[in-house]
C-alpha cells in the first residue's frame, strides 16, 4: 500500500440487500485515506454519487436502466416459486451474464488500475 491508500473498486449490482452495506464500507474506506469506486447498474447512480463515491455503470453487463418493471432484467415474478426466482437469478445475472460481467470489469481495470477489487456477489 503506498501512502495515498489503495484504490478499491466494488462490482455489484441492483439485486437489494448488498447495495447499502457496499456503501458504508466503500464510505468507511475513504474516510481512512482510501479512494473508492463502485461499478454497478446505472439505478444505483444516484445513491452512490449522493455518498460521495465515485461511480461507473455497467456498460454489457445484465443491469436495471431504470426502475420499471419492463427494464428489470431478472423479472423473476414471471417464474414459479422462489426456486424459479432463482433459477432466473442464476440464468441472467450468474452464470448467463458471467462473461459481460467480467468484460466490464476487465475494461475499468484497463481504465484505472486498482490496487483491490470487491466483487459483492
Amino acid at each position: 500500500m503506498s501512502a495515498r491508500g489503495l484504490n478499491i473498486l466494488f462490482t455489484t449490482w441492483d439485486g437489494g440487500g448488498v447495495v447499502p452495506p457496499t456503501i458504508e464500507a466503500a464510505k468507511r474506506l475513504m474516510a481512512r485515506g482510501h479512494s473508492a469506486r463502485i461499478m454497478g447498474d446505472e439505478t444505483l447512480r444516484f445513491a452512490v454519487e449522493r455518498a460521495g463515491i465515485a461511480f461507473t455503470p455497467w456498460r454489457e453487463a445484465p443491469q436495471r436502466r431504470d426502475t420499471s418493471r419492463e427494464n428489470d432484467p431478472l423479472q423473476d415474478w414471471l417464474y414459479d416459486g422462489p426456486m424459479g426466482g432463482v433459477m432466473r437469478m442464476r440464468d441472467v445475472i450468474m452464470s448467463g451474464g458471467a462473461l459481460a460481467f467480467a468484460r466490464d470489469t476487465a475494461a475499468e481495470l484497463d481504465r484505472q488500475a486498482y490496487d483491490v477489487v470487491v466483487s459483492c456477489e
